[in-house]
């Protein structure tokens, strides 16, 4: 993991690493509501000459299947089309300092977003394009083919914390899931590209 750091520090321009997915499917009997719970964490870090900010997408995902809904997920052909879509409202409701809650269905998928910061400072530095890619993997990993509400936990490496929840259109609302309930993570990084997705190994 040090080698890759000094790569990433000496590398003269923003570098994207790709990312994969590690799932946990415990069943915990004692929950009533069906959620699957994800943390992902998309990591910065400062160019050690000209401080350019860097941009790593590094996704740290805590995966929690409680139990079987009623209504499954079948959003293959859509994903990016529903990714690109969460992934504009994320960015800019970060850029306009919105941290209220944002609601919507799109192509069998109802959404609840809102972002977290100290005080009005919900913003976060992550590019539209990290943030975009991010939610493909997600909801192609993550979601597609479930029969839950799964929740995603987004952080920055900063005060920013970005919440995201979804259900099935066919459901009940996605709920607001908060901060609680994530189990055992397991790093990895993302590029904008589903295609071009390759795991990093952590040391």
């Amino acid at each position: 993991m040090l080698a890759f750091n000094l790569l990433c520090i000496a590398a003269a321009a923003p570098l994207l690493v790709p990312a994969a997915y590690v799932v946990d499917t415990g069943m915990i009997a004692r929950d009533l509501v069906p959620v699957l719970y994800v943390k992902a964490e998309l990591e910065r870090f400062e160019h050690n000459t000209s401080g350019t900010i860097e941009k790593r997408t590094d996704i740290e995902d805590c995966i929690k299947l409680v139990e079987s809904g009623t209504a499954c997920f079948d959003i293959t052909s859509n994903i990016r089309t529903i990714g690109s879509t969460i992934a504009t409202v994320v960015f800019g409701s970060s850029s306009a300092l919105d941290c209220s809650v944002h609601t919507g269905s799109i192509d069998g998928v109802q959404w609840r977003y809102f972002g977290t910061g100290p005080g009005s400072e919900c913003d976060t530095s992550a590019e539209l394009k990290t943030i975009r890619g991010a939610l493909d993997a997600f909801l192609q990993d993550s979601v597609q083919g479930e029969c839950q509400e799964v929740c995603l936990q987004m952080t920055h490496g900063g005060t920013w914390t970005g919440f995201l929840s979804v259900s099935p259109v066919g459901s009940p609302a996605p709920s607001d899931c908060g901060a609680s309930g994530y189990g055992s993570c397991a790093a990895h990084g993302d590029s904008t590209d589903l295609g071009a997705r390759a795991e990093i190994n952590h040391a």
